[in-house]
């Protein structure tokens, strides 16, 4: 649909500043417009149903800048600091926040990996991941999340499997939980255009 968008930009620059200390910028845009034909439901004066034809509108966008700061306690093992803002011009929950966070990254045993991320402004937010590194090369990654500001509680599974020798295909289950409502979305990666470039 046309008058349906949705246009998302994001950008990562990082920089070492010695053997174990980095600084980072991030930022980010997602923007959306939706635009539908549906219709009102409404009675007359003998209380027949009459629809009244309308336009729904939607649009909103969302803007975050992040500043951190990590340190290098080992190869395999990182903590970042950092501050982030968020601003949503949502008509249903407008958001102009400034969080402050704290980040580990760990590889546990070479086929275990943990990340943990905190954030705390006017709503806490957590997030996290542990990923396994199972046999033939391939992973699998159970993430989750919570959102203190809207009630929500969100996990995945993910299985990436070798496809090519650059590229892997992608199974992920994401889970969402809001106010106790369950709401299931499923989501398939699947790098056709590489494998067919290496057939060739």
């Amino acid at each position: 649909n046309k008058d349906n968008q949705l246009y998302i930009h994001d950008i990562h620059v990082r920089d070492d500043l010695s053997d174990k200390l980095f600084a980072d910028i991030k930022a980010g845009m997602v923007s959306g417009r939706v635009a539908e034909d549906s219709g009102v439901v409404a009675h007359d004066d003998e209380g027949n149903m009459v629809i009244l034809p309308t336009k729904l509108l939607v649009q909103e966008k969302l803007f975050t800048q992040e500043v951190g700061l990590g340190y290098r306690i080992s190869p395999n093992k990182t903590v970042r600091v950092f501050m982030k803002r968020l601003n949503d011009d949502s008509k249903w929950g407008r958001v102009d926040d400034l969080l402050g966070g704290v980040s580990f990254d760990s590889e546990i045993t070479k086929w275990m990996r943990f990340y943990v991320e905190v954030m705390q402004g006017q709503s806490n937010q957590t997030k996290g991941y542990v990923e396994f590194s199972l046999p033939k090369n391939i992973r699998l990654k159970v993430a989750g999340k919570y959102n203190q500001r809207y009630k929500q509680q969100g996990m995945s599974v993910t299985f990436e499997i070798p496809f090519t020798t650059l590229q892997a295909m992608q199974v992920t289950w994401n889970g969402l939980w809001t106010k106790g409502e369950l709401m299931n979305g499923f989501n398939l990666r699947f790098p056709l255009l590489a494998k067919m470039k290496e057939q060739k």
